[in-house]
């Protein structure tokens, strides 16, 4: 499955989400898809019914025993790939018609980047209200500062393997931490500037947002790769 891409997706307690966002906008998609769901010990047992009816779409299934957290689970997850593309995706994604199409298209297009990502759209679960967020042209100056890239972004295999094993104790904007890695190793990415997926704002889970929480965990991240900022003052 060289030129198929994975996706690395992590469950916990949401699988409502799997059935009926991300795996319907899969369907639509036209490149040859490999899905590796890791199940960060969900405790609901309507999720677990749910799975049951989900089995013949999902190519890999694991079963942590014990909650260990998104980036744990997408390590897991990362280890099952088998394809040269990658993308970390959450089960409340909903993918474009053949946005994954789109997004291989600009990589292999692009020699000298080593991932792509694009704009999306914010949906709140509670109002239904929508929000773009708009990304830039690659910057590592401007991507230090703030986080413009989402994880649900084509990556080439081998460039995401050189930020393994993602940082389980980073409970918070684990996709800036990852792409920071990456910077700091010297790889780039390319910009694809149209909106190519819709992510649900939860009021909870890996897509909630609060300020305070923010704040705290954006000095942790920026701590952390200080060697990056170092090297861009220069």
């Amino acid at each position: 499955m060289k030129d198929a891409i994975s996706l690395v997706v992590p469950v916990h307690n949401d699988y409502k989400y799997l059935k009926y966002n991300l795996l319907p906008s899969l369907e639509q998609q036209k490149v040859p898809l490999e899905i590796i769901v890791v199940d960060d010990a969900s405790d609901e047992v309507e999720d677990l019914s749910l799975y049951e009816g989900l089995k013949s779409k999902i190519t890999v299934y694991k079963k942590l025993k014990e909650h260990m957290g998104a980036n744990y689970a997408r390590t897991k997850g990362f280890q099952e790939v088998t394809s040269n593309f990658v993308v970390f995706c959450d089960a409340d994604i909903f993918f474009y018609p053949n946005a994954l199409e789109r997004m291989m298209y600009v990589l292999k297009r692009n020699a000298n980047a080593d991932f792509v990502y694009s704009d999306f759209i914010w949906k709140s679960e509670e109002d239904g209200y929508l929000m773009m967020m708009k990304a830039i042209p690659w910057n590592v100056q401007r991507l230090y500062e703030k986080n413009y890239i989402s994880f649900v972004s084509l990556v080439k295999t081998s460039i995401a393997e050189r930020a393994m094993p993602l940082d389980k104790t980073i409970d918070r904007l684990q996709d800036w931490d990852f792409w920071l890695t990456l910077a700091q190793k010297g790889f780039m990415g390319k910009y694809i500037s149209e909106s190519l997926f819709i992510a649900i704002l939860k009021s909870s889970g890996i897509s909630s947002r609060d300020n305070m929480d923010y704040l705290k965990w954006k000095q942790v991240i920026q701590n952390k790769h200080r060697k990056l900022r170092n090297a861009i003052s220069k």
